[in-house]
């Protein structure tokens, strides 16, 4: 497909993460899927035929480890959904 693209989901084993993955593949897209939890991961990747990798996305050398590891199996990396969050503890201010 001439407009195939990688793309890669931070969150991508469950909920919003899971239903953008799934839009991709059936778009004809190459698609890879990271969480903490490598169990929605893989459940993700049967469904789409996606790239799971396992991450926490609050640790700098992960980040850079996931990078790595897409850009290895596909060769490349056009999009990211960053769909995780990251929750800090904490008050509005003024």
């Amino acid at each position: 497909m001439a407009d195939e693209r990688v793309y890669l989901v931070t969150g991508g084993g469950t909920g919003i993460g899971a239903a953008t993955a799934q839009s991709l593949a059936r778009a004809g897209h190459k698609v890879a899927v990271s969480g903490r939890r490598p169990e929605p991961l893989r459940l993700v990747a049967e469904e789409t035929g996606a790239l799971p990798v396992p991450s926490d996305i609050g640790d700098p050398a992960a980040v850079a480890s996931l990078v790595e590891t897409v850009v290895g199996t596909y060769g490349r990396l056009d999009g990211l959904v960053l769909n995780a969050g990251i929750g800090r503890g904490g008050g509005v201010g003024k």
